[in-house]
């Protein structure tokens, strides 16, 4: 069963993961691609959506750990960086929650 702690954890490492391969440049394509993940399953991590995965939280975990390996990044280590952020669902900047397709690209 996916617990709240769960859910906030997959919010908060989707928002870093985005951030990572926005910095990066990657398109989602090529990473779905290296991933053997689907475009679709890659979207649902950086929103942190476990329904994407029939709420599987470790087919969520394992494809999460994938996809961040792919951009270099250890979720692992990552843990204590995202359970010590105050709100998962807040953006850092308004304090407001922002679904990614609605942000204006730069």
């Amino acid at each position: 069963m996916v617990t709240l702690q769960d859910i906030k954890f997959a919010k908060q490492s989707g928002r870093l993961i985005r951030k990572a391969r926005e910095r990066q440049g990657h398109r989602l394509a090529v990473l779905a691609s290296a991933c053997s993940l689907s475009l679709g399953q890659l979207v649902a991590i950086e929103d942190g959506n476990f329904y994407a995965f029939h709420n599987d939280q470790n087919a969520f975990k394992h494809a999460s750990h994938l996809y961040a390996h792919q951009l270099g990044l250890d979720l692992d280590r990552m843990g204590s960086e995202v359970t010590a952020s105050k709100d998962p669902l807040a953006d850092s900047d308004s304090g407001t929650f922002i679904p990614h397709f609605l942000m204006a690209k730069a």
